[in-house]
Parts: structure tokens; sequence; C-alpha cells
């Protein structure tokens, strides 16, 4: 398990980034430590001892009998006892195990590759759900923000309400948007702690507060490269390769005969006697032509319906990674954007606060453009989660929009 556990860091971190961030040491911990991440490697150690069975139906179809008889008749004593040993073997079935050898290391390849899909599978699960709970910790942030900012508002309008400056329902209104947003508040943060639950389960391992940067993070020159598309078509070579042998198998077995040996032995205790004899046979199947061609047009069928979906999972993987590239380049120019916006509305926050205390401007007006800060900030916060996980799934070979 230590060997394994060793050249899954090494693999991971060869296609994982230049400079691993936490999510990188929680992906590596998980899967050797997770109950899924167990789940792969007993899997694969399954596959193995499978293909390890495969070399037993090398052994020929041996059977022997011994028996044992004991008796007597018109007062004479009369012993015997007799043995055989019986061998049948068919060239075809030879045939067979010997491409079913080869079918069956072909099949612990697929078993691999299925594995590391698995694996593929996984990585993306920790990566969505790690940026998620960035999101949720970094909302719980924004919103007690918010809230405390509209506490001040409350207490410049409480002063203004003093003055004769302010009437009492927006007083009213604000103290009510205050309590929804607290409510809001426990909300967020009881779905946080629950996605908190769901990550620990997950990787095996909990974390205090993921942190994530989008800027910090390289992608490689050759996006996609080593992608679940690339495993999928190797599964669908391999599959095509014991469709050819299947093919082969069902051509030769028409022409390779049977054949059978046996050989028995006899000895009479009382007489003193042996006896022994030896048999042999050949046979072919001479109708079972029909049979054959039909084996062999399903086969055909097989062949070409996995071709066809070779052919898709090409079209599906340069579709889908011409929209992740365009996408990243979306988001990076989205996200610098949105910055600049989150800036300009601090600024203006203040300036709406003072035109306020001012009375440049009344209430409802001031309310509606405090709002802005928190919906720029929100914004921003999800472009730059998408950002992030756009760039975790390129750098792990995850083709995926």
């Amino acid at each position: 398990m230590n060997k394994f556990i060793v050249i899954l860091t090494g693999v991971l971190l060869s296609f994982g980034a230049v400079y691993p961030d936490e999510l990188d040491d929680l992906i590596v911990y998980g899967l050797a430590n997770s109950a899924a991440g167990k789940t792969i490697s007993n899997t694969l150690g399954i596959n193995h001892l499978s293909y390890s069975e495969a070399y037993l139906s090398l052994l020929p179809e041996l059977s022997a009998n011994v028996s044992y008889n004991s008796g007597a008749s018109s007062g004479v004593q009369s012993d015997q006892w007799s043995g055989s040993i019986a061998f049948s073997e068919s060239f075809p079935h030879v045939d067979s195990i010997i491409q079913g050898l080869v079918k069956a290391g072909n099949q612990l390849d697929i078993n691999k590759i299925q594995a590391e899909a698995d694996k593929r599978s996984y990585i993306d699960s920790v990566i969505q759900q790690f940026v998620q709970l960035g999101v949720n910790v970094k909302q719980i942030e924004l919103l007690n923000a918010n809230i405390d900012a509209q506490k001040s508002s409350l207490k410049v309008i409480e002063t203004k309400l003093k003055n004769g400056q302010e009437i009492a329902l927006n007083a009213k209104k604000l103290s009510n948007d205050i309590l929804l947003a607290q409510e809001e508040l426990a909300l967020k943060s009881a779905e946080s702690d629950k996605a908190s639950a769901q990550f620990t389960q997950l990787v095996g391992k909990s974390i205090a507060a993921p942190a994530w940067n989008p800027d910090n993070l390289d992608i490689p020159q050759t996006p996609g490269t080593n992608s679940q598309y690339q495993l999928s078509l190797k599964m669908k070579e391999l599959l095509l390769a014991n469709n050819s042998v299947d093919i082969g198998l069902a051509i030769r077995e028409h022409f390779l005969p049977k054949l059978s040996l046996s050989f028995d032995y006899g000895y009479d205790m009382w007489d003193n006697q042996t006896s022994w004899g030896v048999s042999a046979g050949i046979s072919f199947n001479l109708f079972d032509f029909f049979e054959r061609e039909n084996k062999i047009a399903q086969l055909n069928y097989q062949k070409a319906n996995i071709e066809l979906a070779v052919g898709n999972i090409r079209a599906e993987y340069e579709y889908t990674l011409m929209i992740m590239i365009k996408k990243l380049d979306v988001l990076e120019k989205k996200a610098a954007v949105l910055k600049g916006n989150v800036e300009i509305e601090r600024e203006l926050q203040k300036l709406y606060t003072y035109q306020y205390q001012t009375d440049q401007i009344d209430y409802p007006e001031y309310q509606l453009r405090m709002n802005s800060l928190l919906q720029a900030e929100l914004t921003l916060l999800q472009t730059q989660a998408d950002l992030y996980l756009l760039k975790k799934r390129i750098q792990y070979g995850i083709v995926k929009i």
C-alpha cells in the first residue's frame, strides 16, 4: 500500500501544479487515505489477481478415477481394484486459452485505465467541493461585512431621525433588512458546515478555511494532455484489440479438431491378473459453419460500433477543449474587469455615504447604491471560483466544462 501511495504521489504531481497548493496536498492525501481512494487501490489489486487466474486455464482437462471392489461368490473371495486417467483437450480450446491470455492482459490494461479514470472523477469531486468551501467562507465574510455596513447606516438614519431629517419607516425597513440578512447568514453558515463535513468524508481529512487564488496557478502549455478523453481512447483501442482476437478465434475454431486420450488399468488381486488399455480419438464439428459466420458477423458489428465511439470521443474532446481554452481567456479578462469594478464600488460607497449624510440623496437611493457593492463582490467571487476550478481541471487533465 505504501508503494502505491509513493507512486500515486509522483503521478499526481507530474500533471498537477508546478507549485502545489493546499488542494494538491489534499488530493494526494485523499487518494491514499479516503474510502474512495482505497477502493480504487483495492480494485486494482483484485484485477491483478484476476489476471493471474487466467494462467490456470492453461491446465488441460484431466480426470482420474480409482475404485476397489471386495466380495465373495460361492465361497470364493474376490478382490479387485482398478484405476483410470482420462485426458481430453481440443485445439480450439488451446487456441482460445492462448488468445485468452492476450485478452486478459488487455483487460488488465483496461482496468488500469478505468482506475485512472475513476481517480480523475474523484479528483474532480475534490476540486469542486474545495472550491465551493472557499466560496462559502468568502460569502460569509461578505455577508458579515454587509451587515456591519447596514448597522452603520442604521446609526446614521437614527441620528437623522432624531434631527427630523428622516422618517421612521426607513429606519424600520433597514432594521428588518438587517434581520433578514442575519437569517441568510445563519443559513449560509449551516450550509457551509454541512459542505465542510461532506468534504471531510470525501478526503478523510478536515480543513479549517480553504484558501485558493486563481492568479497563483500555472497551466500546462498543452492543455488537455493525458485527459480522460485520451484514457477513453486507449480503452477503445484495447477493446478493438480484444475484438480482433475474438474474430480470429471464431475463424479458426471451425477448422481445429478435438483430441481425446484415456488410459485404463485394472488388477485382480485374487487371480493376480492385470489389465490395461489406451484409447485415443480426434473429432471435428461438421455443422457449425453457420454458427461461426453468425458469430463473426456479430463481432464485426461490435467492431464498427467501437470505431464509431472512437470518432465521437475525439470530436467531443476537441470541442470541449476548445470551449475550455476560450472560457479560460474570457474568465481571466472578466475577473480583471470585475476587480476594477469592486474597487470603484468601494470608492463610490464612501461617496454615497457622504451624500446621504449631507442630504444630497434620500435613503431609498442611498440603499440601492449601497447594495451594488455586495453584488459586485459576489460576482467577482463566483468568477474567481470558476477560473480556479477551470485551471485546476486543466492541471489534472480533466477536460470538462
